[in-house]
């Protein structure tokens, strides 16, 4: 299990940036394709290779350059501003405390929050629920 969850995070981490080029004329797509790089890279980072005793699947130098991405695409998210203040940590450590750092905290950075629908949107009034309808629910 634990050989093809690897593997289906190193497609993951191929296919983020072709997404990012997919999802380009869309902010919040795009924003969160660079995000998911950024963390399907820490994610890989510390994990040996087969067969291997210094040789890993992540490098965190990728991890930075992709928070640094996420930081320059949504400079006034709380992505971006995390992501910004997770590279620069990170750029101050030594490649072993990259790698534990970015393995606790690169899952912190959360997505925002979609906005709420309101309620008395206006177009919305002949649906139940909407335009100050209640919406009852059967028991």
């Amino acid at each position: 299990m634990r050989k093809k969850a690897v593997e289906s995070i190193e497609k993951a981490r191929e296919a983020f940036p072709k997404l990012v080029d997919e999802f380009k004329d869309d902010p919040l797509l795009k924003t969160q394709c660079l995000l998911g790089a950024a963390k399907a890279e820490a994610a890989l980072v510390g994990m040996l290779k087969d067969d291997s005793l210094d040789q890993f699947r992540g490098d965190p130098k990728k991890a930075i350059d992709w928070l640094d991405k996420v930081a320059e695409a949504a400079p006034d998210t709380n992505w971006g501003k995390d992501s910004k203040k997770l590279a620069d940590e990170l750029r101050n450590l030594n490649t072993k405390d990259q790698i534990v750092k970015l393995q606790t905290t690169v899952y912190s950075i959360q997505a925002p929050s979609l906005p709420t629908l309101d309620p008395k949107m206006p177009g919305l009034s002949g649906l139940p629920g909407h335009g100050g309808q209640p919406i009852i629910l059967p028991q």
